[in-house]
């Protein structure tokens, strides 16, 4: 009995549905929002699992043929897709540093002048598994990896809003919300850039920039355009003959090359998927709580919240992220310095070896 109890609570999907339960019972919903919302969260949880591993096999022929094509090592950089992979491996560690994160988050924004409630609860997940990945691969175990994890992760959906204030303020022109996302650091660097060497130029907003291109603010046509041409250049580079042999069983290259791209994109759609769902159910029961504990806390949410200030920054900012993703390359040699993992459907470099995006 006591083997069926721990193993029912040890489950991730389950851990997630009680958190959210519990969240809900304590701001007195009524008993169909707390059905809906448990199981919800537990539903978008496991949808989050099963993208992850139709990414790491669609992943998997993509590293076969940078192997082949390149004679080196390759890695599509996707934090949805390495997300969905460490959540069906690690599955109850980052249930657990997610939900003690959220907590030292409420404790911080309570005891501190930093009032900020991360409710970027993607960007979340994602800093969770990271954290998970980089503690086990340090050999942490145990209750270590939950303290040390939620620690580095509540401290950081704190600081992370509060770096990026005082430029927020200006876009937004408003000190009512953050942004919360984990690449803050990044962003400050580029408006103190941005600062310096941009004082008297022309704003972007003045630009006319060609409405033809305003589909590629969907995430999945973005995604799906950018999949295509690494796979069927990775695909022309290891050559018809090696695809056609080894891969496709028989089915045209370049018709391989453009399916598996769209099955990542598939992957890619389903992980943000079940994220939504996920997303939708944990953080009210978050903030519901933040509401009434933290009088006046800001909330700190995705980086879309600026976009509709700057549409043409935006779309400046992701063609100048794509053209310096795709030459940053890698100049190693398989047998030198990676091996390839199945397991994760990419190649692991050791020593000097470069991703390529």
């Amino acid at each position: 009995m006591i083997d069926i109890v721990r193993d029912f609570l040890l489950e991730p999907v389950i851990l997630i549905g009680v958190i959210v339960f519990i969240g809900l019972v304590l701001q007195r919903k009524g008993f169909e929002v707390v059905v809906k919302g448990t199981l919800k969260a537990m539903i978008g949880f496991m949808i989050i699992s099963i993208g992850g591993n139709i990414i790491s096999e669609a992943v998997a022929s993509f590293g076969l043929m940078i192997q082949r094509g390149f004679h080196t090592t390759g890695l599509i950089l996707s934090v949805e897709g390495i997300s969905g992979i460490a959540v069906d491996r690690y599955g109850t560690q980052i249930a657990v540093i997610m939900i003690l994160g959220m907590l030292v988050n409420l404790v911080l924004a309570r005891i501190t002048r930093f009032h900020y409630v991360f409710l970027t609860g993607q960007q979340t997940l994602y800093m969770a598994s990271m954290i998970v990945v980089v503690l086990t691969s340090m050999n942490v175990h145990g209750i270590m990896v939950y303290v040390l994890g939620s620690l580095a992760l509540g401290i950081s959906m704190v600081f992370s809003p509060a770096v990026l204030q005082s430029y927020t303020e200006k876009i937004c022109k408003t000190d009512k919300i953050a942004v919360g996302h984990f690449g803050g650091m990044v962003y400050f660097l580029a408006a103190w850039l941005g600062k310096i060497y941009g004082e008297n130029s022309k704003s972007a907003e003045d630009m006319k920039f060609p409405k033809k291109l305003a589909f590629l603010r969907d995430s999945s046509i973005t995604v799906s355009v950018t999949m295509i041409l690494f796979y069927v250049v990775a695909a022309c580079a290891s050559g018809r003959s090696y695809v056609e042999s080894n891969l496709s069983d028989g089915k045209s290259y370049l018709t391989y090359a453009v399916l598996q791209a769209l099955t990542f994109t598939v992957g890619f759609v389903i992980i943000t998927t079940g994220i939504r769902w996920f997303i939708n159910e944990i953080v009210p029961a978050i903030k519901g709580i933040a509401d009434t504990w933290i009088p006046d806390a800001k909330p700190a949410v995705d980086c879309p919240v600026v976009f509709t200030y700057a549409p043409n920054s935006l779309m400046v900012g992701f063609l100048a992220s794509f053209v310096g993703g795709s030459i940053h390359g890698c100049d190693d040699r398989m047998p030198d310095h990676s091996y390839y993992s199945r397991d994760y459907g990419t190649f692991l470099c050791r020593g000097n070896c470069r991703s390529i995006r």
